[in-house]
């Protein structure tokens, strides 16, 4: 997420990648899930005495918790975990929200929502050491996603868990060792939202992009208490993933420091998209359970202020968890396809499934075939890489790279791991982890040496990164 008026001298949009950068956009950035007001100290802007208003430290759950209440059309989630049994308000809102319209607690307030007639779509992580029949619902990595599943089943909330699969060409160990340790790290929400709160019936829709889960451990703010809120904020909420210890008890309670943003504007059709390519692919048996926003009247809307950004999408995804879309690798550049002469199509006899919410085609794909004399028309991308013949979405690591080598003074990197380069060792060239990250950290400082410039790189990590 870039801001639009950037005062940097090259572009800071990421080429060659499959999302392209999108202006028009309102982005909300958060630190932490949820600093309430009386976390920050007061700080006042605008009009002549740069007092005219006053900042408010933004909310992620709270603002997720009124942007789930008010959906109307559609709720999508994606996440590595999801614990249906933590509450998005803590304290007094909590209490007011137990007593009220909606419940704060997430799977309760999604069944509500589905209730209403809202399509929920959830995709998440599987966890294969969790197994109920073996009298083990919750795995070794904690993510409840069998209590999850188990909580919807009969429900009309959408509950699908995904694994990490190897490819065909693994051997046994490396696809057993896949499926357990490789995950999905997307944590989105996406819903349909008024565009102003004037006018409720325009709606767009509106997504939540970033590290935090919305599962056990993840609520905390700016203070980060281990033990002064284990009877009251984090009651039921007793988690330390770094230690043995009695949380509920004794503590202390794990801290938890990430960062989000909330994004509206043309961005959030790129964040759908990704939501639809991996729904496709992971759960092609409910692929017509998704709306048709066009058709729903849910578009997004062009925030021209001077506030406006410019939002880009990259993600790390391959062909074996994502259908990618087709026009993106080669096109016609004809957009009229209908009417050009020596179109044929091959499917007309698939069985087309056709419901409320939108139109899929189940089993097989329609594909238009027709002959042309040249292709020079032709129009092939270069988004998307092939690995093992599959198809690669990198664009995630490409804008690290880029952004990496247009850095002129600083680099800040904070991540919960940092590998990478491993290939360019001397004596571990055979390693596959073969992200360039660190080997652009180096080269750069390098060449900051060799041209004399002052140049400060800072990479933190965890301590005990789970």
């Amino acid at each position: 997420l870039i801001p639009k008026e950037s005062s940097l001298c090259s572009s800071p949009n990421v080429p060659g990648v499959y999302f392209k950068p999108r202006d028009g956009n309102i982005v909300k950035l958060y630190v932490n899930a949820d600093d309430g007001d009386d976390m920050a100290p007061t700080v006042t802007y605008g009009g002549e005495n740069n007092d005219e208003k006053v900042w408010s430290p933004p909310r992620l759950w709270r603002d997720i918790y009124d942007a789930l209440c008010a959906a109307k059309s559609f709720i999508y989630i994606t996440g590595w975990a999801v614990d249906t049994s933590q509450s998005l308000l803590r304290g007094e809102e909590r209490f007011k929200a137990l007593n009220g319209a909606y419940s704060p607690l997430i799977g309760e307030l999604l069944k509500q929502k589905a209730e209403e007639g809202v399509c929920v779509n959830m995709l998440v992580w599987d966890d294969a050491t969790s197994n109920p029949t073996a009298l083990r619902p919750v795995g070794m990595m904690g993510t409840h996603d069998e209590e999850s599943r188990m909580f919807f089943k009969g429900s009309k909330v959408n509950f699908v868990l995904a694994p990490m699969k190897g490819g065909d060409e693994n051997l046994i160990q490396e696809k057993i060792a896949k499926l357990v340790m490789f995950t999905h790290h997307q944590k989105i929400v996406l819903v349909d939202s008024p565009v102003d709160e004037g006018n409720p019936d325009v709606r767009e829709p509106l997504a939540f992009v970033g590290g935090i889960d919305l599962t056990d451990g993840r609520w905390d703010n700016r203070k980060h208490p281990l033990f002064r809120t284990l009877a009251s904020d984090h009651n039921e909420d007793w988690y330390n993933g770094c230690f043995n210890v009695n949380v509920r008890e004794v503590g202390p309670r794990q801290p938890w420091h990430d960062i989000h943003c909330s994004l509206r504007g043309p961005g959030t059709m790129d964040v759908i998209a990704n939501f639809r390519e991996r729904w496709y692919k992971q759960a092609s048996n409910l692929a017509g359970g998704l709306i048709d926003l066009h058709s729903a009247g849910i578009e997004p809307h062009v925030h021209e202020t001077k506030e406006e950004w410019c939002s880009q999408v990259l993600r790390s995804i391959d062909a074996r968890t994502c259908v990618f879309d087709k026009a993106r690798l080669s096109h016609y550049d004809d957009v009229d396809l209908d009417h050009m002469e020596g179109i044929t199509y091959e499917g007309d006899d698939i069985h087309v499934k056709e419901d409320t919410r939108g139109k899929f085609i189940a089993g097989a794909e329609q594909t238009r075939s027709f002959r042309t004399a040249s292709t020079e028309k032709f129009i092939f991308e270069n988004d998307l890489e092939l690995k093992k013949g599959r198809y690669v979405d990198k664009s995630m690591h490409k804008g690290w790279v880029h952004h990496i080598r247009r850095a002129k003074h600083t680099i800040y990197i904070e991540s919960q791991y940092f590998l990478g380069s491993s290939h360019l060792w001397d004596n571990v060239t055979t390693a596959k982890c073969g992200n360039l990250i660190p080997a652009e950290v180096t080269l750069k400082i390098c060449d900051k040496i060799a041209q004399g410039e002052r140049f400060t790189a800072y990479i933190l990590v965890p301590l005990w990164p789970e």
